[in-house]
């Protein structure tokens, strides 16, 4: 064998996620945002007598819950039910995750709602059918929806090396 060969590693192989851990990390990222929120607005509520201090920490938190996501997303292009999951979205041409502005802005911001989304009035009424369809496509043999086909991504789940080890693994990907 020659020297070439013995130095020549190969990229693992990447398998798309399956349907339920893009479902169920969706899920679990609306319950990660929705009950400490609501906890957090009702102890403010009690804590300072009334509806603006549960306002104010509802905010503080969405804020919180915010620079989370977009560091996440930023560090390893991962949501936090992404981040659970072990699943990452990955550029379909150059094989590896991809960058931040292209998940952001092509992927999330106008593969989900622009497309539909700025047109005045029309936007209003076939934002839910495009939604709908976009995450129905999900059911295609490559798992891909709309916003993953306009932004030239796919969703994989992470090989075993690069998995998080515990639940609260923040080391690089």
């Amino acid at each position: 064998m020659s020297q070439e060969n013995q130095n020549v590693q190969s990229a693992p192989v990447l398998v798309n996620a399956l349907i339920k851990e893009r479902i169920f990390g969706q899920l679990l990222e609306l319950v990660v945002f929705f009950v400490p929120g609501a906890l957090v607005g009702w102890l403010g509520m009690l804590a300072f007598g009334g509806e603006e201090g549960g306002k104010f920490f509802i905010g503080v938190y969405v804020i919180v819950f915010i620079i989370m996501q977009l560091r996440l997303v930023l560090t390893r292009s991962q949501t936090v039910g992404q981040y659970l999951f072990n699943i990452q979205v990955f550029d379909i041409k150059k094989n590896k995750r991809v960058g931040f502005w292209r998940y952001m802005f092509i992927r999330d911001f106008f593969g989900k709602t622009l497309v539909i989304g700025a047109l005045p009035i029309i936007g209003l009424i076939f934002m839910p059918f495009y939604s709908l369809v976009d995450h129905l496509f999900i059911f295609r043999k490559d798992r891909r929806t709309v916003h993953d086909l306009i932004a030239g991504t796919r969703v994989v789940k992470l090989p075993i090396e690069q998995q998080r080890k515990q639940l609260f693994d923040f080391t690089r990907i």
